[in-house]
């Protein structure tokens, strides 16, 4: 039996240092995988945390994009009515400019029939200033002529009542 309980021992001792080793080399592997494992980990961490300060620069990025997409909206439909204000003025400063186009260009017809009945109204002022010399002309030609039969009707009257005088001298006596 000595001989079974040494070979037990040594079997058992061969067990626990297989145990043993096993053990050593499940610590190794699992220390190895471990610190594997870690360094992924903190790699991935490290990736992670990159990706979420890129993940926060693009949010805020993109709020600024969406404030300034916002604001270009907002503009861009003041634009619009701006210009529809402006593109309605402009029709109807275009309407008025029409307007008065063709109301300056009867103006300037009427001018020019103004400027035509003035030429004929001095061409006729003219005649008719001709025509009124030439009708004092006559008065004073006819003035003169009056006179002058006023002298001989007076020259004529004294004659006559010299004669009637002569005439009364000569049946009185």
């Amino acid at each position: 039996m000595a001989f079974i309980t040494k070979n037990a021992n040594l079997f058992l001792l061969f067990l626990i240092l297989l145990a043993s080793l096993g053990l050593v080399s499940a610590t190794v592997y699992f220390n190895y995988t471990f610190k594997k494992i870690n360094s992924e980990y903190s790699g991935l961490n490290t990736d992670l945390t990159g990706i979420k300060q890129e993940l926060e620069q693009k949010q805020a990025l993109l709020k600024k994009i969406e404030t300034e997409l916002s604001t270009k909206s907002e503009r861009e439909e003041e634009f619009s009515q701006k210009y529809q204000e402006v593109k309605t003025e402009k029709d109807k400063v275009a309407k008025e400019k029409d307007q008065f186009k063709l109301k300056s260009d009867d103006l300037e017809i009427l001018n020019n029939n103004l400027k035509t009945r003035n030429q004929k109204l001095e061409f006729d002022y003219a005649n008719l200033e001709a025509s009124n010399n030439q009708l004092q002309e006559k008065v004073n030609e006819l003035i003169a002529l009056s006179n002058s039969y006023k002298d001989n009707v007076n020259s004529l009257s004294n004659s006559l009542a010299s004669c009637k005088s002569s005439l009364a001298a000569c049946q009185n006596s």
